[in-house]
């Protein structure tokens, strides 16, 4: 088994990207959505400027509607996942957020023709599985609370 660096960057990505849902929770709750959105992206454009002049190329119009699309998508994104942690619990909505590993499997089969491995299927059959058992016991909690509340 050798090493590979990717690992690491997944790593610092995924506690990267979990201390930005503990930050969004806290900052969604005191601002507007859409300025929850706004700023965050315009401090990353602003990072990535040094960025974009070291390599620049022209690109198609082609290529601009491809990223014209993808902002579209991922500002819905963002607002249906702001909207979410707005009105739900952090704790309950982050096992939903897993199941992107398995959606991004199924879309990678469906675009590029990528077969999945024994590895995948099994990880995404986990992931799966482990959310529908999280759903079943919150379920079940919600109504045993309110039987106890119906309870004199």
């Amino acid at each position: 088994m050798t090493f590979n660096l990717c690992g690491i960057f997944v790593l610092i990505a995924a506690f990267l990207a979990s201390f930005n849902k503990i930050i969004m929770k806290k900052w969604n709750s005191d601002d507007h959505i859409l300025t929850v959105i706004l700023y965050p992206n315009l401090l990353l454009c602003l990072l990535m400027l040094p960025f974009i002049f070291q390599k620049w190329q022209l690109i198609s119009l082609y290529d601009i509607g491809l990223f014209f699309l993808m902002g579209i998508m991922a500002f819905i994104n963002q607002y249906v996942y702001f909207s979410a942690y707005k009105f739900g619990n952090a704790s309950s909505l982050a096992p939903v957020t897993y199941t992107s590993f398995a959606w991004a499997t199924l879309l990678e089969f469906i675009v590029f023709g990528n077969v999945p491995d024994i590895y995948v299927v099994s990880g995404a059959s986990m992931i799966i599985l482990s959310n529908l058992y999280l759903i079943h016991k919150e379920i079940s909690h919600k109504n045993s609370s309110k039987a106890s509340e119906c309870m004199p």
